[in-house]
């Protein structure tokens, strides 16, 4: 009798603590159908900004790279995210440890305004690029088509482990003076500025050729290559990295040519580091 109920105890327990999934950002928006209301875990690169709290795949299709989050605890999120989805769930919660505050600690360190005196924040002015392991309820639309709405799916978050991060270029701290020139390009420049590159093969990526007109700028002005940077939604335009250096373009009018502007900005006081 004492044996059996061993082996009931261990079959339970093997029963109860069964390994969670480990799947990618890709695989769920892919096929979220696939994993409605399981728990599953999930790694990837974490943003938190104003209307967006989201984990990342890079790897992914440049619309289909990204879960929504909400955290297992906050009762009224998840109500939404459920009646949004039409997905039923057993109640969820979240872990507080230690692990849990690193990680909300570090998706809040972000400079608010910009070196330049323009109002920043999380978007483009985070001081870490953080990852880490999620792991959560996913849910999602029940059809396979719900690629529309954005983002395919949400996950609820019941645990936060494995978080890293790493230092952006943004710069901590400091007092800067910003300059700033303009170019008035001639209608042959413009064409060039424009025209497509040769090995270029995919001119349906509209990124790809705007980075194209802002690496023409900066040859322009002999500065570095602006691969690394960010291309600004609102205006158009294009910041480095460091948040020091950016380019905006302005049209004049149908025919009229365009004023490129430069603007770098260099430190007069800087402060120590330490986020």
């Amino acid at each position: 009798m004492a044996g059996f109920l061993l082996i009931a105890t261990v079959n339970a327990h093997t029963q109860t603590s069964a390994p969670i999934p480990s799947v990618e950002v890709c695989q769920l928006t892919r096929n979220p159908t696939l994993y409605i209301g399981k728990q599953v875990a999930v790694v990837g690169r974490v943003t938190q900004a104003f209307e967006d709290f989201s984990v990342h795949d890079e790897q992914c299709p440049s619309l289909q790279n990204s879960v929504i989050l909400a955290y297992g605890d906050m009762k009224e999120n998840v109500e939404y995210w459920k009646h949004f989805f039409h997905v039923e769930l057993p109640d969820t919660t979240f872990l507080h440890d230690r692990e849990a505050k690193h990680f909300k600690d570090l998706l809040r360190a972000f400079r608010v305004f910009a070196p330049n005196g323009d109002e920043c924040g999380p978007e483009r002015c985070s001081f870490f690029r953080v990852s880490a392991t999620l792991t959560g309820r996913f849910i999602a639309m029940k059809t396979a088509n719900a690629s529309h709405i954005g983002s395919c799916c949400a996950l609820i978050i019941e645990r936060v482990s494995g978080v890293n991060a790493t230092r952006t270029e943004v710069p901590f701290g400091g007092v800067y003076r910003c300059e700033e020139q303009e170019w008035n390009p001639t209608a042959i420049e413009r064409t060039a500025l424009t025209s497509p590159d040769s090995q270029q093969t995919d001119s349906r990526d509209p990124r790809a050729a705007r980075l194209r007109v802002f690496s023409r700028i900066a040859q322009h002005w002999y500065d570095p290559d602006i691969a690394n940077g960010n291309l600004e939604i609102a205006t158009g335009g294009w910041t480095s990295p460091d948040l020091l250096r950016r380019y905006t373009i302005r049209p004049l009018g149908t025919g009229e040519g365009l004023i490129v502007t430069r603007q770098v900005c260099h430190a007069t006081i800087q402060y120590d580091e330490n986020p």
